[in-house]
């Protein structure tokens, strides 16, 4: 079977060899670039299943480097994670809308890394469901929609989120929430994608990946389930 390639594009060369020691463990074979204006020539020679794009690089920006791979109809369905240590709500936004499918904020913690790249390598098969929902955001890139509707958060987890609601949501939507709890969490919108949508008695239980969390925000959340297993145990 032939080994899958994951393309790395960074000036930093700790992340670079960080990044090699990961995707080698996982069993993919890492193609390792420091310099974005070879990015088109590295994608003509070698078939790439996944680009990990930093952010801020000297004389072109990740943002930049993955405008140019979308616009390119041979490589544009190639899924990309943005590497970012600007995790700024604009920065955030146009990561999500130019067509990046997660991204990572900086310093980068291995485990995390680890996480989100095996499950992106594993998610083929949902990959053509993804393909309209990224079309249609990527058409209306200039407009942002406020969606409002009643939830429920039925569990929080250090990448995931579930909770119910009247609304049926499309699988691979990606959309920024701003729940009390992210507020008593001091979390500012974080970025959620829609994993599934199963229908109920009471509506939908909608199951949500969460992009771009820091270590210190994930810190936050496992102190807060901490104090959830407290209450229940009393």
């Amino acid at each position: 079977m032939e080994v899958k390639n994951i393309l790395v594009l960074d000036d930093n060369k700790n992340d670079l060899l960080m990044a090699k020691f990961v995707i080698k463990r996982l069993g993919y074979n890492p193609i390792l670039l420091e310099n974005p204006n070879y990015i088109l020539e590295t994608l003509k020679a070698y078939p790439i299943s996944l680009i990990i794009l930093d952010y801020e690089m000297p004389g072109m920006t990740g943002l930049d480097v993955l405008k140019k791979i979308k616009k390119s109809p041979s490589y544009a369905k190639i899924p990309v994670v943005m590497l970012t240590g600007n995790s700024t709500d604009t920065t955030v936004k146009s990561t999500v809308i130019t067509g990046a499918k997660d991204y990572i904020v900086k310093p980068i913690d291995p485990t995390i890394f680890e996480t989100k790249i095996a499950k992106i390598m594993k998610d083929d098969i949902e990959s053509q469901k993804n393909n309209w929902v990224e079309f249609e955001v990527q058409k209306n890139k200039n407009t942002e929609i406020r969606i409002y509707n009643f939830t429920t958060i039925v569990s929080i987890g250090e990448m995931s989120l579930t909770f119910n609601t009247n609304q049926d949501y499309p699988v691979g939507f990606t959309f920024f929430s701003d729940s009390k709890l992210f507020d008593e969490l001091e979390i500012k919108n974080p970025a959620l994608k829609v994993e599934s949508s199963v229908k109920t008695d009471n509506g939908y239980l909608v199951q949500c990946l969460m992009l771009g969390l820091s270590e210190t925000e994930l810190k936050k959340i496992r102190l807060y389930q901490k104090l959830l297993h407290i209450q229940k145990a009393s």
